[in-house]
């Protein structure tokens, strides 16, 4: 048997010397013109495929912002603010205020933002109502010579009217709210009764 070694690197079978490697073998005069020429047909796609991508996009925006302003022309927009809704119960016919100068306390911003009003509609339960649609129900527990207190069962909160500013409660700890002032309640017309 002989003994087998594999060659080292860097060494060349049949002694060849060693030369520095320049790229593979190529004819500069030739494929550098075909070089030249591949460069600018790549170019010449890509910009026609930016084009054409153009294109599109402007396009989809153009429909969309011409079914947007179809959308809108066909849309009629309210000339008035819609009404608060109708859910406040109905005064009772018989009710006759023990106190016409105070039934109907009104304020022009709530700490929400909201303007409204507070109206007596029987001999015990107000409602509030207010421009961003909240409603809420009272319950009067107190009248004196100088406030109105109301309460809130829902959110366990009292309310005092003054004339011409608002306190609420809870428990025995009181805070400032809104300005606000009596005004003259709607007149409304009587319901006649059924008999």
């Amino acid at each position: 048997m002989t003994n087998y070694s594999p060659p080292s690197f860097g060494s060349f079978p049949q002694g060849q010397p060693q030369k520095p490697w320049t790229g593979p073998p190529t004819n500069a005069s030739a494929s550098g013109g075909a070089m030249v020429v591949f460069v600018i047909a790549l170019g010449v796609v890509i910009l026609l495929l930016l084009t054409c991508a153009g294109a599109l996009v402007g396009l989809y925006f153009f429909r969309a912002s011409a079914s947007f302003s179809e959308q809108q022309a066909t849309t009629q927009v309210p000339t008035q603010v819609a009404p608060i809704p109708a859910n406040i119960p109905p005064p009772a016919a018989a009710f006759v205020p023990s106190d016409p100068a105070r039934v109907q306390w009104s304020y022009l911003t709530s700490p929400e933002g909201a303007s409204g009003s507070l109206r007596q509609v029987d001999a015990q339960n107000w409602v509030e109502t207010r421009t961003d649609n909240v409603v809420y129900q009272f319950s009067e527990v107190n009248r004196t010579g100088d406030f109105v207190e109301l309460f809130d069962v829902s959110r366990m909160l009292h309310v005092r009217l003054y004339a011409d500013h608002m306190e609420w409660g809870r428990g025995d700890s009181w805070a400032s709210g809104q300005a606000g002032a009596w005004q003259q309640a709607a007149a409304e017309s009587p319901v006649p009764l059924p008999f």
